[in-house]
């Protein structure tokens, strides 16, 4: 019973973390109104395997070899940062793109379900600051003593919790209405997504260079 309720904590620790809207979310919202459903739930995989995979980093481990290797922590940042100022100079710059009806038509969106995928994968690997978070929430919810497994259980819901969250956003944002809706304010939307995007990556850069 205490593994049980050890996981539902971490599970409701998670779901709290994700809440907060970040550069996930911003991506999500982008992903869904721009393309067909179909095609925007493979961001949400995407995102949810790179959760997962920073989880299991955390559970073999690897938030240790990061602290002890201060320039590998500053180089994740330093990638995401990249990455994530890259995405917002290309909203600003097709911010007044026409988006076609991907709901009504029969064409694959402005990307392809690998693109999305991949632009999942690399938002959340970029930003090393979901480790740490996981790092910390396993150290302060699931004991060191406790078998292998639970570990690798509070990992694998990490996942799961991730794919549904993002499943549902992008479910919510990829209505006919929500499209319609980014459409007619596509260039204000996207200039505001490209700026958040900007200001996560600034606040990136400035841990990599100036925290230590």
């Amino acid at each position: 019973m205490s593994y049980l309720l050890a996981l539902s904590a971490f599970v409701g620790m998670h779901f709290l973390g994700m809440a907060s809207p970040g550069a996930s979310f911003v991506n999500t919202l982008r992903a869904s109104a721009q393309n067909r459903r179909s095609i925007a739930l493979f961001h949400a995989l995407g995102l949810a395997c790179a959760a997962f995979t920073w989880a299991l980093a955390a559970v073999l481990g690897l938030q240790t070899v990061l602290f002890a290797v201060p320039g590998l922590f500053r180089a994740l940042q330093l990638f995401g940062g990249v990455y994530l100022a890259f995405l917002a100079v290309h909203a600003w710059r097709h911010a007044r793109d026409r988006v076609h009806d991907a709901a009504s038509t029969g064409e694959q969106g402005v990307t392809t379900r690998f693109a999305l995928y991949r632009r999942g994968l690399l938002t959340n690997l970029g930003n090393p600051k979901v480790m740490i978070f996981f790092a910390s929430v396993f150290a302060a919810v699931l004991h060191p003593e406790w078998p292998a497994w639970v570990r690798f259980a509070a990992a694998l819901l990490v996942f799961c919790d991730e794919l549904l969250y993002y499943t549902v956003l992008t479910l919510l944002l990829s209505t006919r209405h929500a499209q319609n809706v980014y459409r007619r304010a596509k260039p204000v939307i996207d200039r505001v997504a490209g700026t958040a995007l900007l200001l996560f990556a600034v606040r990136l850069f400035f841990r990599a260079l100036f925290v230590h």
